[in-house]
């Protein structure tokens, strides 16, 4: 039978009328960017840890409640070392330090005072930090 004059077709060939083809993409396109928004690249911060002690120190770096510590490396004696893209720890950083294999205490800085110093942090001058047993360059 043919189409008579005066009725247009309800469907396109696909079997989809026009705007259920356009709805469907708006939903699409709106998943899409709701999945864009969940998965962001989480914040990152250029630290610049000094080490003033005579002595090579290990550093760690953790959040407050010290989960998902990541290891900085060794600082030799007098250096700095630049940590460009560093995981942005929150409101507490937790580090901690070892000289020639041994423990050698932690401190937590809150990040205000990382960020009013530009984010630059000093190893403290500890006697554990610059023991004789040290590992020096």
């Amino acid at each position: 039978m043919r189409p008579t004059l005066g009725h247009a077709p309800t469907s396109t060939p696909t079997g989809r009328r026009p705007v259920e083809r356009v709805l469907l993409i708006v939903v699409a396109l709106a998943l899409a960017a709701s999945w864009l928004l969940l998965v962001q690249e989480p914040a990152r911060v250029s630290l610049t840890i000094h080490n003033p002690t005579p002595c090579a120190v290990w550093v760690d770096v953790a959040s407050g409640d010290g989960q998902g510590t990541i290891a900085v490396g060794a600082i030799p004696a007098g250096a700095d070392r630049v940590e460009p893209r560093l995981l942005d720890r929150g409101p507490i950083y937790r580090f901690s330090f070892s000289v020639a294999g041994a423990a050698a205490g932690t401190e937590a800085v809150r990040r205000d005072q990382l960020e009013a110093k530009g984010w630059r942090y000093d190893l403290p001058s500890r006697p554990e930090l610059s023991s004789s047993g040290c590992l020096t360059n």
